[in-house]
């Protein structure tokens, strides 16, 4: 009944679609347009509320599990309980599959949970698709009748439009969602071929990793010895967050917020074919400089699945006095598993990105900011340092993006060594700092 009604309304709506738009009144295909990205947006912001219940559901099941705990008197349960209560208080999204909850209840409700939130990101992904393509046959047609009027001009118009839906996130997205269903639901019905030895897997392929909050050191960066004989190691950060404020798994919801869509231009130094798509949003924060972004990732190839992605973010201000561009600060974060979905990794406000002179005014140190902001790189390596995509937001900084992956030196750490003093007030102060 779904889908006839969803049949029904867009036969309605391209129906309307040609009878207000004309090949001689591009304007008028100018309100069909609208009226598209406005059922998109639509679609997009009745999966967002829908997964928002969802969510809210998932956590009064906690409650509920926790208190059935407490009257039984199971101490175990109700640790089990209080511990993905706290995790869920703080990420707001549902636990890794794997490993799975240690208590059954617990694993039963995040499964149940997780099934809805699927079939809720399915079901907008079909409204999306399927009207997406009703539009796409509506703009078809006019650009064969265009053409047919000896138009070019009106159908090429229309050609643009169409390649722009095509290209466009939301349909791109939409589609890929439905086609990996599909597959995976294909490969279900197949007899699982048996898993082969461990020396008999295909050392080119990337297989999915457990997902863990605190990646090993050597997922990071290999310590070094510093310029006075210190070993420098890399820091693990307890939440396994870095300098994301949220990653979070599927496409955007549709909300209003400060950020933008960024150009991101590849710049052709990943040496590796179907690796991963990035896009990219960006804020900036005049008052305090700051720059936020929001980095959202998919594989390129259906059915690809990668592990432990190391996320480097570089800011790059130009100086107004002329000079190249220059980094001002880096940012990283660590994405333990990036499934067919996608990831969005929005990171926390950067640091003061300009650099800024002071001088004695009155009775005042005043503070001036010397250059602006230019852009930033953003480039995604494996868990072995392979670089599988980079893109930057202004072609003038195509070539300033790392090709090795070197951890910033705010997620290094150097230990206190008492035969080294030196280590001693760099900690701290690194410490100090760094406020982490």
């Amino acid at each position: 009944m779904y889908k006839k009604f969803l049949y029904g309304t867009a036969c309605l709506l391209l129906a309307g679609f040609a009878l207000a738009a004309s090949p001689s009144l591009p304007e008028d295909a100018t309100k069909c347009k609208a009226t598209y990205t406005q059922k998109i947006a639509e679609f997009a912001q009745e999966c967002a509320t829908a997964k928002v219940e969802l969510l809210a559901r998932y956590r009064k099941t906690l409650d509920a599990l926790r208190l059935e705990a407490k009257q039984k008197g199971d101490f175990d349960a109700v640790q089990a309980a209080d511990a993905e209560i706290r995790r869920f208080e703080k990420q707001k999204n549902m636990p890794p599959v794997t490993p799975p909850p240690a208590s059954p209840d617990l694993a039963k409700a995040a499964k149940l949970c997780r099934e809805a939130l699927d079939k809720a990101e399915q079901d907008s992904a079909q409204k999306v698709v399927d009207f997406a393509n009703r539009y796409l046959q509506f703009l078809d047609l006019h650009v064969k009748q265009a053409v047919r009027d000896d138009k070019l001009d009106l159908a090429k118009a229309f050609n643009a439009e169409m390649k722009i839906v095509r290209e466009s996130p939301e349909y791109q997205a939409a589609k890929f969602l439905i086609e990996d269903k599909t597959a995976s639901t294909e490969t279900v019905k197949a007899d699982p071929p048996s898993d082969p030895a461990p020396s008999a897997a295909d050392p080119g392929k990337t297989h999915p990793a457990a997902a863990t909050n605190i990646p090993p050191p050597a997922v990071l960066a290999p310590p070094r010895i510093g310029k006075n004989g210190e070993k420098i190691m890399p820091r693990v950060d307890p939440d396994g967050m870095y300098d994301a404020q949220h990653i979070l798994e599927g496409p955007p919801a549709a909300t209003t917020s400060p950020f933008k869509s960024l150009t991101a231009s590849e710049t052709g130094k990943a040496a590796i074919s179907g690796g991963i798509g990035i896009a990219l949003d960006g804020y900036l924060d005049t008052e305090s400089a700051q720059y936020q972004s929001k980095i959202k990732l998919r594989s390129k190839t259906v059915g690809t699945t990668f592990a432990n992605l190391k996320v480097l973010t570089q800011f790059f201000v130009k100086n107004p006095n002329g000079g190249t561009a220059q980094e001002a600060c880096m940012q990283f974060a660590l994405v333990s598993s990036l499934s067919p979905k996608g990831t969005i990794c929005e990171m926390k406000p950067s640091d003061p990105i300009f650099p800024s002179s002071y001088h004695w005014k009155g009775a005042n140190w005043v503070q001036n900011r010397e250059g602006s902001f230019l852009g930033m790189v953003v480039s995604v390596f494996s868990a072995d340092d392979k670089l599988l995509g980079q893109v930057c937001s202004s072609a003038l900084l195509k070539d300033r993006g790392r090709t090795t992956f070197d951890l910033p030196d705010t997620w290094m750490d150097i230990p206190f060594d008492s035969s080294n003093p030196r280590t001693f007030n760099r900690v701290r102060g690194r410490y100090y700092m760094n406020g982490n």
